[in-house]
């Protein structure tokens, strides 16, 4: 019965999903849960450049999920506001984080600092200044790029799922993959090639 009632969760939407689970359904919390719990790890690793802090931070907001669900407007689509609700996470553990280093250190936190040069040590720091120009980017920018960029979806899809016009999907990417651009160029005399 309960493998019976799992598949018939699965193919219902994520706001129907979360309305049962505000009406106490526990397993619809399991199906979104299992939908979303890998795509916002991968995007608060881009955030905090650590994995299993970036999962454990996830996990909290699925804690805080089940603790009140009704803190989510079942008119808005789920998927932008459970991206938002992630992202402000990450700026919250990234300012917690950096308050913390500069206190420890004595100095302002922040700067990025290209390594002695190895490989590993290279890559590491091309990673974190990815990371950085990804956090400076807006909530929507964010979503933007995660939907067009690890998910493949197409303009329209991006369109439906963030309800906003094909034309703003196309000048808001256009907008980030510029402001991309520029941080990486700012940093591009210390690649090397």
């Amino acid at each position: 019965m309960r493998l019976f009632r799992q598949r018939s969760l699965r193919s219902q939407s994520d706001e129907a999903l979360y309305r049962a689970l505000c009406d106490g359904d526990r397993s619809a919390l399991e199906v979104l849960y299992d939908r979303y719990f890998d795509r916002l790890s991968w995007y608060a690793i881009q955030f905090l450049g650590e994995e299993e802090t970036a999962r454990d931070l996830v996990q909290d907001v699925f804690l805080k999920i089940i603790q009140k669900p009704a803190s989510f407007d079942t008119r808005r689509n789920f998927a932008t506001w459970v991206y938002s609700v992630v992202s402000n996470a990450c700026k919250s553990q990234l300012r917690s984080g950096a308050n913390r280093r500069r206190i420890l250190s004595g100095q302002a936190a922040g700067a990025i600092q290209q390594p002695a040069s190895n490989h590993s040590g290279d890559l590491e720091w091309k990673r974190k200044l990815m990371a950085h120009a990804f956090t400076g980017l807006s909530d929507r920018e964010q979503l933007l790029f995660v939907f067009r960029f690890q998910y493949e979806l197409k303009i329209r899809e991006i369109a439906e799922r963030m309800d906003i016009p094909e034309g703003t999907v196309k000048s808001g990417l256009y907008n980030l993959l510029k402001k991309l651009n520029q941080a990486l160029k700012a940093h591009k005399d210390e690649f090397e090639y």
